[in-house]
């Protein structure tokens, strides 16, 4: 069993060598900058392909405006709906009013006349006559 903690020992120590041999061997000058040139272009590669894009944060990005901005169109519909609603209940209730007004008083003029005006709502029928035309003398 020693020799195998022997040989980690040793590959341990080869390794540790490596630079050091590196050093002692003379590289010409222009081959340098190639090998660090190429070896700044690998690191910028590495750099770049390292920054994956966080997809979650960008669909959060995308999809938060809108769902905000979509909110707001239903709130500002919701209230301009009701709006629109109270306007046309005061239509209807100002053409009631004028309605009802002017039907009061058709039946006054009418019934000034003395004549019986034959008033109907479904299948009951009156004739209104005014209470002064009931207290004058018939000529």
């Amino acid at each position: 069993m020693e020799e195998p903690e022997n040989n980690i020992e040793e590959r341990e120590e080869s390794i540790e060598e490596i630079p050091r041999a590196m050093d002692e061997v003379e590289v010409p000058t222009d081959t340098m900058s190639k090998i660090e040139n190429k070896m700044e272009e690998i690191k910028n590669k590495m750099e770049v392909n390292t920054h994956t894009p966080d997809i979650k944060k960008s669909k959060t990005r995308f999809i938060l405006p809108i769902f905000l901005i979509l909110i707001i169109l239903v709130a500002v519909g919701y209230v301009g709906y009701g709006k629109h609603q109270e306007r046309v209940a005061e239509k209807e209730v100002e053409l009631f009013r004028t309605f009802t007004s002017s039907l009061a008083l058709s039946i006054f003029n009418e019934a000034i006349t003395c004549k019986p005006i034959p008033i109907n709502n479904g299948s009951l029928e009156i004739n209104l006559i005014a209470a002064e035309c009931l207290t004058a003398p018939l000529s």
